[in-house]
This record gives C-alpha cells, sequence and structure tokens, in this order.
C-alpha cells in the first residue's frame, strides 16, 4: 500500500538535509539502472508523459487529454506498467472485463479512451501496441524508466504542489533532480496558472493545462462527502470547494489505495447520516456497484500551441 507523502518534503528541515546521504544512493541506483539497461526503438514515435515528483502530478488525465487532441492524425494507443496490479505478462486492457486488482485503476481509465497494453516490462507493451496497428503511443508514466527511445517527453508538473523541497526521495518528493528533469523534458507541462519558482529558467518549454471539474449540477445542495486515492488528495479536496461543493467532510487514502470491506462498510455509514458520497473516477474503477457514491470527472484543456510542437517534432 502507497504511503502519504510526509510533510517535510514540502520545505527544507534537519531531517531532509539528514537524508541527504541516502538521496545520494537513490540517484546513484537510477544512474547505474539507466547504464544497464538495454533501450528499445521503435518504428512508431513513443511520447512519454511523465513527472519528476512522487505521487499524483496529473499525468494520467494529461495523457488521456492528449490521446483526445491526436487521435484525429493518429491510431493512439497507451502503454503502461499497470502499476497496483498483479499482471505479469502482456496484457490488452479490457475496462469491461478485468478488475482493478489484475490492472491497477489507471490502466482502466486509459482503456476507455484509446487501446491500453500493460506490463511490467514496458518495452514489451510498446511493441504489442505497435504490433496491434498503433502509430503513435503515449507511455503514461516513465520519465524514469529507460527500457524505451522517447520521441517526446512531457514533464507533468501540478502548480499549486509545485516541486516540493527540490530534494530527490527520501530528503524530499522528487524522482530525480530538477535539473535533470528540465534538461530530459522537451514540454514541461504545468497544471494550473502558477509557475513553481524551481522552473523560472525552463520557461520557454513550459505549456499551460486548465483542470476542469465535471459533476451533475444536482450535487451543489448536497451535503458531501468527499473520499479519494490520490497521490494529492487535497489537490482534488480543494478543486471541489472552489467550484462551489459544499464539502463537509473528507477521507484522503494512500494513492492507488485498495478498498477493503471495512472501508465500505465505513463509507455506508455516511450515507446513513446524510451525507453524498462523491469520488474520482480513478476510484470508481476500484469501487464498482459496492457503494452507491457519484463520480467527480477531472479533465484538462491543454494550450493548443502543443499539437503544433508534437507534429513539428515528428514530422
Amino acid at each position: 500500500m502507497s504511503l502519504s507523502a510526509p510533510n517535510f518534503w514540502q520545505q527544507k528541515s534537519i531531517l531532509s538535509y539528514l537524508l541527504i546521504p541516502f538521496s545520494w544512493a537513490y540517484m546513484l541506483a537510477g544512474f547505474i539502472r539507466k547504464k544497464l539497461t538495454k533501450q528499445t526503438k521503435l518504428n512508431i514515435p513513443i511520447i512519454c508523459v511523465g513527472n519528476i515528483v512522487a505521487g499524483g502530478a496529473g499525468k494520467t488525465p494529461t495523457a488521456i487529454a492528449l490521446a483526445r487532441l491526436l487521435q484525429g492524425k493518429y491510431k493512439v494507443a497507451f502503454i503502461s506498467k499497470g502499476y497496483g496490479g498483479n499482471n505479469k505478462s502482456v496484457l490488452k486492457v479490457d475496462s469491461k472485463k478485468h478488475p482493478a486488482a489484475l490492472t491497477g485503476d489507471e490502466p482502466l481509465l486509459l482503456a476507455q479512451h484509446a487501446p491500453t497494453y500493460i506490463c511490467p516490462n514496458r518495452a514489451l507493451a510498446a511493441q504489442a501496441a505497435q504490433n496491434n496497428g498503433a502509430e503513435l503511443i503515449i507511455m503514461d508514466d516513465g520519465m524514469q524508466n529507460p527500457s524505451l527511445h522517447k520521441d517526446i517527453t512531457i514533464m507533468v508538473v501540478d502548480a499549486n504542489y509545485g516541486l516540493g523541497n527540490g530534494s530527490v526521495i527520501p530528503a524530499g518528493p522528487l524522482r530525480q533532480t530538477v535539473t535533470s528533469g528540465i534538461n530530459q523534458a522537451d514540454i514541461i507541462l504545468v497544471i494550473g496558472n502558477k509557475l513553481p519558482s524551481q522552473l523560472t529558467d525552463a520557461k520557454n518549454k513550459v505549456i499551460y493545462a486548465k483542470p476542469v471539474i465535471k459533476f451533475d449540477k444536482k450535487l451543489l445542495n448536497k451535503k458531501l462527502l468527499a473520499f479519494c486515492g490520490l497521490g494529492n488528495p487535497n489537490k482534488f479536496f480543494n478543486s471541489l470547494k472552489d467550484d462551489g461543493l459544499n464539502i463537509a467532510k473528507t477521507i484522503p487514502y494512500p494513492d492507488h489505495y485498495k478498498y477493503t470491506e471495512q472501508d465500505i462498510t465505513k463509507l455506508n455509514n455516511f450515507i446513513t447520516d446524510g451525507y453524498t458520497l462523491i469520488t474520482t473516477t480513478k476510484d470508481a474503477v476500484k469501487l464498482g456497484n459496492k457503494l452507491d457514491y457519484n463520480i467527480i470527472e477531472l479533465d484538462l484543456q491543454i494550450e493548443g500551441k502543443i499539437i503544433g510542437f508534437v507534429e513539428k517534432t515528428l514530422s
């Protein structure tokens, strides 16, 4: 089970400084992995949608929004590791047939928009997508995965959370240094309208995306309990409040959380107490019809110039 991010990841502290030697070890392990991994290059382009912050930055909504923009020009397919699922081989995901316990939650969302292939070995997943007629692959997560040649790398950044204290795991939230992330990224997609200070020198790579919350307007008059298992649950809760919803109570769960029968019972008790439950599409694929809840959809409106950049780069 994924754990919540510690508070000291947001600001420099004595603890974060004490952990820096372990961050060096983490970075060394990544460097060795990169040097020892044989990279696969396909005959079709791969766009990697990733981030350098542990937890949720909005990668999957970005991948879906990007696919929607590109599907008129290419036969798009997604690939994913299938994090949180127990699948061990190449699998084409069927969102109506496969459970989240097998595929992980995010691939089920992706499969609702384009053919989606998962495998712990993402190079094998990409080859399967190519063999089945894909003309362009969007890789959901994988900036730190060296197994595939990436034609375009999009680094997703949540404007509100930013890059934390700027340190690498475990001293901070970063999977790699800010400098290496900037150098690796072709596009830095900032979700929101505030550029984190660490990215000031990379303004030429920045494209903005506006988050859009979609929900049934009948919910505006309800006493709501919002729950979710996301890397940054407060981002979800704050977005709901900003859109005028009456969020009377919130329950955050760890990212990729697997709901138990005890959780279902607890949430059902809140319904008895007069709350209306709302959650995300990511949580809904794991809950199914075990609970009476309403789904809040997160969409992204990406600046149109991203398509021009993609077409120019891939031409």
